[in-house]
Formats: C-alpha cells, sequence, structure tokens
C-alpha cells in the first residue's frame, strides 16, 4: 500500500511570530504527484509554552495548554464546515488534541499571502470594528438559532467553562494589573486595590450566570478577539474580513463580553466612549437582521448588560495590556506606524480609561440574588 510520501513531498517553513502565546506555527508546501486538485499549501499551528506565555504566567502551564488546544480543535469538530453568518473561519482539515500519541495542533488552509493583522497600537478602525460587530452578531445568533435550538444548546454547552473562573489565573490577572501601577503611578496607584472585587470567585461566579439574571441567552464566546486573531483582506478596503482565528478560549457565556474585549482593547478609550452606543445598537441591529422575530431581549438589555458584565470582561483585558506594554518595552513588538513611547502611552491610557469605567460602573451584581 502506498504511504503518504508516496504521493507528496512536503516542506516546511517555520513563520516567525513574535506575538504568540501558547502555538509555534509552520507553513507546509506539498508537492502532489497525481492530485492537483490538493491544496499546496498548509497553515500548521502546533501547541507551544512560549515565553510570553512564560513572562504572563509563572504557574505551571501545561494544564492550561492542553486545554486550549482542546478548545480550539472541539470548535472546529462542532462547528467545522457550519456556515456561520458574517463570521469567516478557515477550513481546517484536520486537528489532533496535545498528548492523543502525537504533540497536537492543526492543520488549515493557509491565508498568509492574502491577509494581514492589524497591529494592537493604533487596533482597529471604525469600519472595522462596524464590521466585527456584525461578525459576532452571526456567531452569537448560532447559539439560539430557532432552526434547532436543541442541537444549538448542546453545541454550547459543550464549551461551558470560563478561564476567569480559576482562581490561580485570576490571581496571576490582577499581579500583571497591579504593575500598571509602576508604569505610571499618578495614574493607578491604589486603584487597582480598590477593584481587587472584580477578581474574586464569588463576584465571578455571579458574573458567568449573568445571562440568566437579564433574560439574555447563553452564547458561544470567542474570549480573545485581540488584532492578531482577526484577519482582513491585502489590498482591499479596511473591512474587508478574512477570517476570524484562534479559538483556544472559547466558551458559553455573554454576548457583551466579546464586545467589550474589542473596544476596550481593540481601540483608543476616546473612540470607546464617544461611540460606545452607536457599536451597541449596530450590533443588536445586525443581530435583529439575521433573528428577524427570534430576539427576545432589547437593545436596552444590551446596554445593561455591557454596564453589568464592564469589569468581568476588562479583568482580561488589563491582563493584556500589562503584557503588551512590557513586549513593546522590550521591542517584542515592534511596528511601523508609532514608536515604542506612542505605543506604551497609548496602552496606558486605554487602562485608564477602563478602570475608570471599572470605577463608574461598580459592582453591578452585588446585589442581584441568582
Amino acid at each position: 500500500m502506498a504511504g503518504p510520501t508516496d504521493k507528496v513531498s512536503v516542506e516546511f517553513e517555520r513563520i516567525e511570530n513574535a506575538k504568540s502565546f501558547w502555538s509555534e506555527i509552520y507553513r507546509a508546501k506539498l508537492k502532489w504527484k497525481n492530485e492537483p486538485e490538493h491544496p499546496t499549501q498548509l497553515f500548521i499551528k502546533l501547541p507551544k509554552i512560549t515565553k510570553n506565555a512564560e513572562k504572563s504566567d509563572g504557574s505551571d502551564m501545561l494544564p492550561t495548554l492542553i486545554d486550549f488546544t482542546k478548545r480550539e480543535n472541539l470548535f472546529h469538530h462542532v462547528y467545522g464546515g457550519t456556515k456561520i453568518p458574517n463570521f469567516p473561519t478557515p477550513k481546517v482539515y484536520y486537528c489532533e488534541d496535545y498528548g492523543d500519541g502525537g504533540y497536537g495542533g492543526l492543520a488549515a488552509e493557509d491565508l498568509t499571502d492574502q491577509m494581514y493583522a492589524v497591529e494592537y497600537i493604533p487596533g482597529f478602525d471604525d469600519p472595522q470594528i462596524l464590521r466585527l460587530l456584525e461578525a459576532l452578531a452571526g456567531f452569537h445568533y448560532q447559539a439560539f438559532s430557532s432552526s434547532d435550538p436543541r442541537s444549538q444548546k448542546e453545541r454550547v454547552d459543550q464549551f461551558d467553562y470560563d478561564h476567569n473562573i480559576e482562581e490561580s489565573f485570576a490571581d496571576t490577572m490582577f499581579s500583571s494589573a497591579k504593575n500598571l501601577e509602576e508604569y505610571r503611578p499618578e495614574w493607578f496607584k491604589g486603584r487597582l486595590e480598590n477593584l481587587k472585587w472584580a477578581y474574586e470567585k464569588d463576584y465571578v461566579r455571579k458574573a458567568l450566570e449573568h445571562p440568566r439574571i437579564r433574560g439574555l441567552p447563553w452564547v458561544l464566546v470567542h474570549s480573545d478577539l485581540n488584532a492578531t486573531n482577526v484577519l482582513w483582506r491585502k489590498g482591499s478596503k479596511t473591512d474587508d474580513l478574512v477570517a476570524v482565528i484562534d479559538f483556544q478560549m472559547v466558551c458559553k457565556g455573554s454576548m457583551v463580553s466579546d464586545i467589550i474585549r474589542i473596544l476596550t482593547l481593540g481601540t483608543s478609550y476616546e473612540n470607546r466612549t464617544k461611540n460606545t452606543d452607536r457599536y451597541l445598537e449596530h450590533y443588536y441591529n445586525s443581530l435583529q437582521k439575521i433573528a428577524k422575530d427570534e430576539l427576545k431581549f432589547t437593545l436596552e438589555d444590551v446596554h445593561k448588560s455591557y454596564e453589568d458584565l464592564f469589569a468581568l470582561c476588562s479583568t482580561f483585558t488589563l491582563f493584556g495590556i500589562s503584557i503588551y506594554y512590557q513586549m513593546y518595552k522590550e521591542e517584542v513588538i515592534k511596528s511601523a506606524q508609532v514608536t515604542v513611547e506612542e505605543a506604551c502611552e497609548e496602552l496606558l491610557s486605554r487602562a485608564k480609561g477602563i478602570i475608570e469605567d471599572m470605577e463608574k460602573f461598580g459592582n453591578r451584581l452585588e446585589n442581584e440574588k441568582l
């Protein structure tokens, strides 16, 4: 029987990615002997604890790597081949969990020649944010589509986990956020300590029950929509979305958590505060256009949820900002658009705005009864 090497020859090229935390990337160039219809290039993602991850968390990270790999693979097993409205994803040919007799990882179509990702700073422009909100409307709609509600619920329930619930990770996020006090003491000194409640287990558990409190449906959330996980088409208008990638942190939760992630990390504080109402309305209208009469909640419910969960979702953003600040300082991240000083200043400005809104919104769930 002919083996794989009798049908194809393969060359591997490592793709350097200084921003990666949990993977190593390769491109496989395939030369088929008698299979011209098969792909000639593959994107290979292998699970790996990188130096960036080691700097961000001093604990044993192997269980996290194993969980992230399983989570991403489960997403592709469950939703692979599903046409999600407004939400393109790469075609995945094969995926393997870490420890299943191999190294784990996935093989997908190679989009690297036709796409680009924006830099953390300046982040997404206005048309890109609007396009992302349309994508999220389609992604979230899958969880409560009436076409087969039982099947949709069963799909989403497979991802019933949120990384924030782990006390050890909450402690790591808080410690990282506290570094902001060293970077700009006149802005941050003492303020994080007053927000410690947002990192505590009781608050997190209540926040994770939030959709039931507000009457919103549970949805599948990406959880890590930063600039590197959204791919745009080269040589096209800025909002030409090619694919959303990296589903290592996908879980069941509230639809506003993905929105908060985009608006706190992906754009300036000034743009966020000026346009939050417009962005939430655009998301709701996009969802309404897809779901039609299936929506059982209002735009006001989305607004209230945004404020209710702002603190929970922002703890992860502050964690990221603290890490990215160091990566810019150490020139792990380099940008042709802004200087190191400009990037670091903008990150601190976003963190300052986040903390101000966490203080303003406060613990909205403190007196809620589950």
